[in-house]
C-alpha cells in the first residue's frame, strides 16, 4: 500500500528495481552473507519454542525438505545461486497495478 499522487510512476519505478537487481550495490556476497547469518540467528532462536517447532512441523510447506535443514540450506546458498533464481524470477513474474482513485 502506498500512498502517493503518482501510482503509475512508482509502480514503474518498483518494477525496474525488480529488473535491475543484478547492478544493485546492494546485491553483492557480503549482503548476502550477512543475511545468511542472521537468518541463521532467527532459526537457532525459534528453537527456543516448541509451539514454532511443532508449527513448523504441522504445516506441509517444505515437501522433501525437513525443518532442520535450514543450516545445511542456508551454508550452501551463494550469490550465483539467488542470482540465477532472481533470473528467472524476473523473467517470468507477472505484474499486475491495482489503483483505487479518489472520487
Amino acid at each position: 500500500t502506498v500512498d502517493t499522487e503518482k501510482p503509475e510512476q512508482v509502480s514503474k519505478v518498483l518494477q525496474e528495481a525488480l529488473k535491475s537487481y543484478k547492478i544493485d550495490k546492494d546485491f553483492e556476497k557480503e549482503n548476502l552473507e550477512t543475511l545468511k547469518r542472521e537468518t541463521l540467528g532467527d532459526y537457532y532462536k525459534s528453537l527456543n519454542s516448541l509451539e514454532y517447532i511443532a508449527n513448523q512441523f504441522s504445516s506441509n510447506i517444505y515437501g522433501e525438505i525437513n525443518f532442520f535443514d535450514l543450516p545445511e540450506i542456508l551454508s550452501g546458498l551463494t550469490l550465483e545461486k539467488v542470482s540465477k533464481h532472481a533470473e528467472k524470477f524476473v523473467e517470468n513474474m507477472q505484474t499486475v497495478d491495482f489503483i483505487i482513485y479518489p472520487k
